[in-house]
């Protein structure tokens, strides 16, 4: 495996780009909001002192795991998910507890989005109870996202906003460094943020101009730093 190089490239200081037409490949499907979750965990009637508990929360192939706490305590932790179909998508809450050398569902919930009127109000509130007395609390918070058309110049909008959703599409490359020896490569790309990888393209064969068209989505904390 050859690495020609890489380009790290700051956030704070790109501007615009007029993007070329993408090529032939499949349009990838872009998520249509975010949903975030402030969960607020209300402790168990005479639980167990030593009883170590999290939760974990699963939207498709996303999952969230909150930060250990004993079951005796009140706890909280907000997690973001994109959401792709707010009628077919379910979120998956499970209760868990550390005993031993594994890890223990407790008890599982299934919420259905399209149980919630998301198209008439953003913030809903939500109770979800456990059969050992413990209950979640939730607020749930849902915002569109404006559609990606990579054909038109985007619109140049100011925010004070530090954090949102970046959306990448990497098209190709040109004059790669050949790592074979017939004098091409099998090139492909790796996209990367705070060292968290965030997209492997496909490799095409035997090419120096390699064109992959593939995008990520993800959330910035920050988009200063």
């Amino acid at each position: 495996m050859v690495d020609p190089g890489q380009i790290n490239i700051p956030i704070s200081r790109v501007g615009a780009v007029q993007l070329k037409k993408p090529g032939e490949n499949k349009a990838q499907k872009l998520a249509q909001g975010v949903l975030t979750i402030h969960i607020l965990g209300k402790p168990i009637k005479n639980g167990d002192t030593e009883d170590v508990r999290y939760s974990t929360l699963r939207l498709g192939e996303q999952k969230r795991t909150t930060h250990d706490e004993l079951a005796i305590n009140e706890w909280d932790d907000i997690c973001s998910f994109f959401v792709y179909n707010l009628k077919k998508e379910k979120i998956t809450l499970k209760s868990k507890c550390h005993r031993l050398l594994s890890n223990v569902t407790l008890q599982e919930h299934v919420i259905e989005l399209s149980s919630f009127p998301f198209n008439l109000q953003q913030n809903i509130n939500t109770t979800v109870e456990n059969s050992d007395g413990s209950t979640y609390e939730l607020k749930l918070q849902y915002t569109p996202l404006p559609q990606v058309d990579l054909e038109k110049q985007p619109d140049i909008q100011t925010s004070d906003n530090k954090s949102g959703v970046m959306y990448i599409c990497i098209h190709g490359a040109s004059n790669l460094i050949a790592s074979d020896r017939n004098g091409t490569s099998d090139p492909y790309c790796v996209a990367f943020c705070d060292r968290r990888r965030l997209l492997t393209t496909p490799f095409v064969k035997n090419t120096l101009t390699p064109r992959w068209d593939s995008s990520v989505e993800f959330f910035v904390k920050d988009f200063t730093n």
